[in-house]
């Protein structure tokens, strides 16, 4: 069972329809990672929408292949926050869940080289 983690609070900074409907269009594959340009896949990594998850947890949840393309493209470009969702999940548990080894591997190889006391730390 999913416990909620209390006082969980996030700022969501930025965060747009524009934002929240590029995410679904990249869930249901209508545009691809490709099709937008890096800024605005930066600006994407760091949206936290009302449900609590960002990018990388809807992708992961629907389609792995953009994730593991969104990552690949913003690695070394930009920092790429692993954060948990309210129910305390980071995308790398999303992975274990569902033996996505791959996705694994790129979110382990892109923070490696983030100090320790990073955001990835959640991980």
């Amino acid at each position: 069972m999913n416990s909620y983690i209390s006082c969980n609070f996030r700022a969501v900074s930025g965060f747009s329809y524009y934002h929240w409907r590029v995410i679904e269009l990249l869930e249901s594959n209508v545009i691809h990672v490709s099709d937008l340009n890096k800024e605005i896949l930066k600006e994407l990594v760091n949206v936290i929408l009302p449900d609590g998850e960002g990018i990388l947890h809807k992708l992961l949840k629907k389609n792995v292949d953009q994730f593991e393309q969104l990552i690949s493209v913003l690695a070394g470009q930009t920092k790429i926050n692993i954060l948990p969702n309210l129910f305390g999940k980071t995308p790398l548990h999303i992975c274990v869940e569902r033996s996505y080894s791959r996705a694994a591997d790129l979110i382990l190889t892109t923070v490696a080289h983030y100090p320790l006391d990073d955001h990835s730390s959640f991980i």
